[in-house]
Formats: C-alpha cells, structure tokens, sequence
C-alpha cells in the first residue's frame, strides 16, 4: 500500500508494486530452499541456465486437525534481477568484485559468492503519478523535475530508478514516478533500517512520496520467519 498505518500492517491507500523490502541473506541449505528452489536446480542445468532464478512464495500457518500446519504457496518466478531487489541485495555484495561476479554468472564459472552483512532495507522513493501509470500526470508534475541530494558527496546507497542525468544533474522521467531507491546492508536490520532512512533524507525529490515503516515490524517476528524458513513445510 502506499501509506503506511499503525492499524494495518500492509498500511493504507491504494496498491503499489512495491515500496520497501526487508532482506536476510541465508545459505543455500535451509527447509524453504530445499522446497522451493533446489527443485528447479537440475531443470535449470539441463537448459543451461545461467542468472537469477526468484521464487515468490507466501508461507502460511493453518490450524489443522490439531496441529499447526505450514504451507508454502508459490505465486510467481521470476529469471531476470528484479527491482528494488536488486539495491537491496548489491548493498551487501559489494565485497565481491561486482563485475567479476556478474561474468561468472554469465559464463558460469562462479561457483559462490560473499555477503558483508546479514540483513538490507531498501526503500522506494516515488512522485506523482505513483502508483499509476500516466504520461500526463508525469509530464504536469514530475517529468524533467530536479533531483538533489543535500550532501552532494555523499550518493552511497541511492539508486537511480526512472530518471535520467544532463551536465551531472539528475531528472526524473518515465511515466510511473519512481525516481529512485534507497538502501543499506547492516548486521541488524534496525542498522539497516537508520542508514537507509538517512539515505533517503539526503535525496531532495519535488512531491517526495515514501513509506516511514519499512522494517519497522520485522524485528518483533524475525523469529517466527526465521522458524518458518526452517522447519518442514507443504508446498500446495
């Protein structure tokens, strides 16, 4: 949802593709992997795939018979980089050499990759017309529209999103008023969360849209998502 709430968890106001993740980088090894993904493994070698391979799934807890029962309900795959995943995950892959791991990937010769923190929060930074799609709004309120950054040294972890550069200064473009995104990785996610918030008050866009809640809520479940990615479930 656009806005968020202290009422409602997903918040309020109409949908949005997306305007904020939480990320936890977890081995290959764990239950959810070994239903989800592991299984395409040998499909994917057969073909002779080489990128990124996404599953997105909800996992659900049912009361069933006596006992609590989790089901794993894939939604959609996806074989290209997806964004804002993809600030989310290179805030913590910077360690590596990024052009060395994406020729590995192509020619499949990486075998493993390191990660610099366990946790990354991304937040999506929007303007008129988001969330909908229109040309016109986006040429009345937002096209050609100055971004700045109050620190104008300081461009770590913001993102280009729907925007292009003339002479160095950065203007929005497109038609869905996505601008940019701001991320950061860290050993918590509320270290994650502070520095990507901090990113996101360096960015001076006009009619400046976000939610103020991403990750807020992540912390007080993390165990039961952490128990949920371990334990035996149900692929349905």
């Amino acid at each position: 949802k656009l806005m968020p709430s202290d009422r409602h968890q997903s918040g309020i106001g109409p949908a949005t593709g997306e305007m904020g993740t939480v990320g936890l980088w977890k081995d290959k090894g764990f239950q959810l992997y070994r239903e989800t993904l592991e299984k395409f493994v040998p499909i994917l070698a057969k073909e002779g795939y080489r990128g990124y391979f996404d599953i997105n799934c909800i996992v659900e807890i049912n009361y069933i018979d006596g006992e609590f029962k989790k089901f794993v309900r894939p939604l959609e795959m996806t074989n290209r980089f997806g964004w804002p995943t993809m600030p989310l995950q290179i805030e913590t892959m910077r360690i590596n050499d990024l052009g060395e791991l994406f020729h590995g990937i192509a020619t499949g010769t990486m075998s493993d990759f390191k990660v610099s923190a366990p946790y990354s929060v991304c937040v999506v930074i929007g303007c008129p017309p988001l969330p909908y799609v229109s040309q016109e709004l986006a040429d009345t309120y937002s096209t050609d529209m100055p971004i700045l950054f109050k620190d104008a040294e300081e461009r770590d972890g913001i993102y280009p999103g729907d925007c292009y550069t003339e002479a160095g200064q950065w203007r929005a473009s497109g038609d869905m008023g996505y601008p940019a995104v701001c991320a950061a990785g860290a050993e918590t996610i509320e270290e994650a969360r502070h520095l990507a918030y901090d990113r996101v008050d360096n960015l001076i866009v006009p009619n400046k849209m976000f939610r103020i809640d991403i990750g807020s809520l992540v912390p007080q479940n993390l165990e039961s998502i952490k128990t949920l990615l371990q334990f035996q479930t149900e692929l349905v």
